[in-house]
């Protein structure tokens, strides 16, 4: 179970903001609420654009916030001092996300006014394929799996130091 499930002290705070929050899902008021933070671009999806394109541009705003994306979804380990989390887009172009809390399950929190919800162990599939969190109500598109620091993000820096090589430390588990 997430340390944080029912938490009400998240409520005013969304789903990136629950996701980069670092290892241990610090609270704090310097939590950004929306991928592309740091150039205070924000990530609008686009009501007429495909998923692809909208899944596109949620990565690339992630990424300019200094996330680093797996190349492949089958590899679920995480690089030596960082997290993971999982990104979607739904059917009413929003975007939300789960994070992989420190004891290997996966957690997530739905919208301002909710606490963190603990979703337990998540297989590869169940990951890429949504299933959890699709309903009649909304049909979400996994976009990818990326790396968080520890320490997380806030809105003040990049996640990223120039210490990081590009070659990944994998650490099993």
């Amino acid at each position: 179970m997430s340390v944080n499930a029912g938490n009400k002290d998240w409520v005013g705070f969304n789903c990136f903001a629950y996701a980069i929050s670092g290892k241990f899902a610090t609270l704090r008021e310097s939590l950004p609420k929306s991928p592309g933070f740091l150039r205070h671009t924000g990530c609008v999806l686009d009501s007429n654009a495909s998923v692809a394109t909208n899944a596109n541009k949620l990565s690339a705003k992630l990424q300019e916030d200094g996330l680093r994306r797996h190349k492949s979804t089958a590899d679920l380990q995480t690089i030596s001092g960082h997290y993971l989390i999982a990104a979607y887009i739904d059917s009413s172009l929003g975007y939300h996300f789960v994070r992989q809390d420190f004891d290997g399950n996966w957690s997530h929190k739905f919208g301002f006014g909710n606490p963190p919800e603990s979703l337990g162990s998540l297989t590869h599939e169940q990951l890429t394929t949504a299933s959890f969190l699709n309903d009649e109500e909304s049909q979400c598109h996994f976009v990818g799996i990326y790396s968080v620091p520890d320490a997380g993000l806030s809105k003040d820096r990049r996640s990223y130091s120039k210490q990081v090589s590009d070659r990944p430390q994998i650490i099993e588990r």
